[in-house]
């Protein structure tokens, strides 16, 4: 009768504890990019410390099928609400999105031509139309333009030289024809 192999010794099938496997390198370099994704969002700060050993094997799953740390950042981004909707259950959000892990040719994304791309962030449909004024301002100042105006209606209304009065406003130095509550007494 064999004898097992106790806790001390090693059996000739088993991998030594040295000996690095490609498992334990996807687990390593798991843990780093779960350690990693509170720095993605402030809004993955409170992530459970229960939760990380099965956000690692998530992830780990996502790296083994060849998945690189970036896609997995990217994915996690491109995944948060950007309408300023709070995530409640940063780990539960978590699980979700790398709970499915889709085929690697799927989730490269494809760089699109320098003339495609757009020139800075991407703004809120409420901003949209708007534009920066060109004046001199504290801090910018967002406006809509009409036209092709570049100084938002503050700064054209200061930089328009006086114009004479028109026959309309040739009284404001009179006094009102109506009498007023005070000039009844």
């Amino acid at each position: 009768m064999a004898e097992a192999p106790g806790p001390g010794s090693s059996s000739p099938d088993s991998p030594s504890p040295d000996s690095a496997s490609p498992e334990t390198g996807n687990l390593e370099a798991a843990r780093a990019l779960v350690d990693a994704f509170p720095a993605l969002s402030l809004e993955l700060r409170h992530v459970p410390r229960a939760m990380r050993a099965e956000l690692t094997a998530l992830t780990a799953r996502w790296l083994a099928a060849g998945h690189p740390p970036a896609a997995v950042r990217a994915h996690i981004l491109r995944c948060l609400p950007d309408d300023g909707t709070p995530v409640r259950r940063p780990g539960g959000f978590l699980r979700h999105l790398l709970g499915d892990v889709p085929p690697l040719a799927l989730t490269v994304p494809t760089v699109p031509a320098v003339a495609d791309r757009d020139p800075g962030p991407r703004l809120s449909p409420r901003l949209s139309g708007a534009r920066e004024c060109a004046g001199d301002h504290i801090q910018p100042t967002l406006f809509r333009p009409a036209g092709d105006e570049t100084h938002c209606p503050r700064c054209t209304a200061h930089a328009a030289p006086p114009a004479t009065a028109p026959a309309q406003f040739a009284t404001l130095g009179t006094p009102p024809l109506r009498p007023t509550p005070n000039a009844i007494r």
